[in-house]
């Protein structure tokens, strides 16, 4: 008979999660609730369930997933990981996003059960981790990956209206342990892309996420930063952004999907203000509207977001690296011989010439930005 024990989303978590590593360690197949449904899970490490959970998955084409701790876990299993990749785990996991990879020609992973070499060398491998709070109990305290089938809900019924008690009356003795979470209330399906060889990623299978969403997770972020970001860095984002079109050749409307985003902020920004008049006069004459510019401060998930970071002012990039000390590669001064002085005060002419400063070293990045990850 499956063992059914209760979740609640509060308290202290550690003994359903000993619980759990103890059932999948003893070769069993386990029940749990997620963000996206409830899942089938056995250790990667173990070839009898592995088996079996693999055999289950084939009955009703499920997808089976590795679910791991967290994106740095990725490269233990990866070679090579496109810089598009990097960037979505980075910026999505945990959350509803899985990540597909071709077959490899041989499996130089972690040791995992033989059943599972044999699926990966066959038909691929994805990998995913989970936002669920137990999931990410789990994930943490667990040693090794954990193979993982979507369960689907009972015949009939949709997820909000199924509970880990009902999968206990399906799945019977198939499952040695189910974790009640109740009622999956708004179930968040995963999105998938592929990543084989050289070819463009591929959604594969929506869900939480739409095509469009997916492209900015992946797409290079440039940040540039300014002292309040209605100047010099609005500016530099407008001016950059012009740039890379014509390099590109495509419209603005076009850089995200062709892997490309922009954006500026300040050290000492107040949210919300508008980029200041004689910037927008500028940038309206030289066709770029930033109209809709809102300024924001420099924080740390912006940081862990962008790839390149252009700081107006030496001040401003010792500013970010005191601040953020594991950022500090990704700060560079735009103008590695001084200083872009702050225009603010100033005539249409003191923009402009800002202005001009500001595209000359655009100038010296661009290549960069564009050619290297």
């Amino acid at each position: 008979m499956t063992r059914v024990i209760d979740y609640t989303g509060s308290g202290d978590h550690r003994a359903v999660v000993a619980e759990v590593l103890e059932a999948a360690r003893a070769g069993q197949i386990v029940g749990l609730p997620c963000e996206s449904g409830y899942l089938l899970v056995a250790s990667s490490t173990q070839a009898a369930p592995v088996s079996e959970l693999l055999t289950l998955a084939q009955s009703w084409h499920g997808q089976p997933l590795l679910a791991l701790a967290h994106a740095e876990q990725l490269s233990d299993f990866v070679e090579v990981i496109p810089p598009t990749a990097r960037r979505l785990v980075r910026r999505a996991w945990p959350g509803p996003v899985v990540v597909e990879f071709a077959p490899p020609t041989t499996w130089d992973g972690p040791p995992v059960a033989a059943p599972l070499v044999q699926h990966v060398l066959q038909h691929g491998l994805r990998c995913g981790a989970f936002n669920h709070p137990l999931m990410q109990v789990l994930a943490r305290a667990q040693q090794e990956p954990l193979l993982v089938v979507p369960a689907p809900p009972p015949a009939g019924q949709s997820w909000c209206q199924a509970d880990g008690l009902e999968l206990a009356q399906v799945w019977g003795e198939q499952v040695g342990l189910i974790v009640n979470g109740g009622f999956i209330a708004r179930p968040q399906a995963a999105t998938s892309v592929q990543f084989v060889d050289s070819a463009p990623p591929q959604v594969t299978q929506l869900g939480a996420y739409n095509a469009e969403q997916i492209h900015r997770l992946m797409a290079k972020l440039t940040l540039f930063v300014c002292t309040g970001n209605t100047c010099r860095s609005p500016m530099a984002e407008g001016l950059f952004r012009r740039q890379l079109c014509q390099r590109l050749e495509c419209s603005e409307s076009e850089l995200t999907g062709r892997g490309y985003l922009v954006a500026s902020a300040g050290v000492a920004s107040v949210p919300g203000a508008p980029a200041s008049r004689e910037t927008l006069a500028y940038l309206q004459a030289a066709g770029i509207d930033l109209s809709d510019h809102t300024s924001q401060p420099v924080t740390d998930q912006l940081l862990e977001w962008a790839d390149l970071v252009f700081a107006m002012t030496e001040r401003h990039r010792a500013t970010i690296v005191q601040a953020f000390p594991e950022f500090a590669e990704k700060v560079e001064r735009i103008c590695p011989d001084g200083d872009i002085a702050d225009p603010y005060g100033g005539d249409q002419s003191v923009y402009a010439e800002c202005a001009g400063q500001i595209r000359e070293c655009l100038e010296h990045w661009l290549e960069l930005v564009v050619n290297e990850d």
